[in-house]
């Protein structure tokens, strides 16, 4: 099976996969750090896909190049992770709650090669109303949702009750 890295994994690593609860992207992040630059995986990364690397490169540090485990982590630090990936990671969980006639997208803002102005947040989400994945309102506005509560929180609120 390919992944969002183009490699084809072999049944022991799916298997792995799932005996770690980790997709098979992470996976395969973790056997390319051996021939790939961490900057060159980073980018490709959710943040949380980035935590579960650092987590499995950190049981046995010594198997990767020198630096690896601090590259890893200082790019974690920085926030440095695919704002895509994460947008595509939203999608996939309203999928899994059954949305269907929606683009969903991440909070968080980027900047672009070298320093330059990116995409903001705000931006990035539209301006509104949010629905969850039943209907429900669950904020009006940007304004509306930062006053009253993260915007992730509440939908899962309605979701669930």
């Amino acid at each position: 099976m390919t992944n969002r890295f183009g490699v084809v994994l072999h049944s022991e690593s799916v298997r792995w996969a799932a005996a770690e609860g980790v997709s098979e992207d992470v996976i395969s992040a973790v056997l390319l750090l051996h021939e790939t630059s961490v900057d060159e995986i980073v980018p490709k990364l959710t943040a949380s896909e980035l935590e579960q690397v650092i987590k499995l490169v950190g049981r046995s540090p010594r198997l990767y190049p020198p630096g690896t485990l601090d590259a890893l982590e200082q790019r974690y630090d920085k926030g440095l992770t695919n704002a895509a990936a994460e947008g595509a990671h939203c999608q996939a969980l309203a999928q899994a709650a059954g949305s269907t006639e929606t683009n969903w997208h991440a909070y968080l803002s980027t900047t672009g090669p070298g320093g330059a102005a990116g995409v903001n947040a705000r931006d990035r989400i539209g301006k509104g109303p949010w629905q969850n994945a039943k209907g429900v309102v669950v904020a009006k506005s940007v304004e509306d949702q930062l006053q009253h509560g993260r915007l992730l929180e509440r939908l899962q609120k309605a979701a669930d009750g």
